[in-house]
């Protein structure tokens, strides 16, 4: 099982990279365009992953899914508020 988490892990680092690279290419008005789709820009992409992230990252530490939900609740608020 610790191969397999260690796996999920390292494939998690490799998207993450590969997003951030990504992101270096693009202009600040291209990060921050409003578009038609799920998300209205790529900056709304970017804070739903890392909201998700803190979650998860909540979750491993020992909180239960509402404390972590909570948790990534008044995050989402404070994102909002910048």
């Amino acid at each position: 099982m610790g191969n397999h988490v260690e796996n999920l892990y390292n494939y998690h680092v490799w998207a993450n990279q590969r997003i951030i690279d990504h992101l270096k290419t693009l202009s600040p008005e291209k990060y921050q365009k409003e578009m038609k789709s799920v998300f209205s820009s790529v900056s709304k992409v970017l804070s739903h992953i890392y909201l998700v992230d803190y979650g998860w990252l909540n979750i491993l530490e020992g909180q239960n899914m509402n404390e972590a939900m909570q948790s990534s609740l008044q995050l989402q608020e404070k994102i909002d508020n910048l």
